[in-house]
């Protein structure tokens, strides 16, 4: 398995916009063949900061979804509501 996270930064002022593409982004990825669980969480004690916590069944479900529609068209727009790009961590489960 492999597990990702990807920590957002919301410009501020942008808040709303990037929850509404962001629960967009998680609705169409659940349902992705090869994903087992994708949330997205807002980190306590840090004003306007989002992390993606997401668990995939191996490299090449995650590589496909990098290419789903719904995941490029919410890239091109997180491009203007985020302060600097996604810190995504990417790592293979051991236990």
């Amino acid at each position: 398995m492999v597990s990702v996270y990807a920590i957002c930064q919301v410009k501020k002022g942008c808040e709303d916009s990037f929850l509404k593409v962001a629960t967009r982004l998680v609705r169409h990825t659940r349902a992705e063949v090869g994903n087992i669980s994708y949330h997205f969480s807002k980190e306590e004690g840090k004003e306007l900061t989002y992390v993606f916590t997401e668990l995939w069944k191996d490299n090449e479900a995650v590589e496909k979804h990098l290419k789903e529609s719904h995941f490029v068209e919410a890239e091109k727009e997180l491009k203007f509501l985020l302060d600097k790009p996604l810190d995504i961590h990417k790592m293979q489960v051991v236990v």
